[in-house]
């Protein structure tokens, strides 16, 4: 499972941090992936992090806000 939050650094400027249950995470060939699709490199992952159990909220869906707040930890 894969899940996404934001950060901002000391400059203020806002980064993508990929969060994920899986082992391995290759930021070349997400990169790769979004060039050959076009997509805006703005939206890579600035840091990928490794989590034993994505957060989720009562209801079973992903807590967004709770990723939120473990990439703002990452600063």
């Amino acid at each position: 499972s894969h899940g996404a939050g934001k950060f901002t650094d000391n400059t203020g400027k806002e980064h993508i941090a990929l969060f994920s249950t899986a082992s391995s995470i290759d930021l070349k060939k997400i990169e790769a992936e979004m060039k050959r699709r076009k997509i805006p490199l703005r939206h890579m992952p600035r840091t990928v992090q490794t989590l034993e159990e994505l957060p989720l909220l009562g209801s079973g869906k992903l807590d967004l806000v709770g990723l939120d707040k473990l990439a703002a930890k990452l600063v």
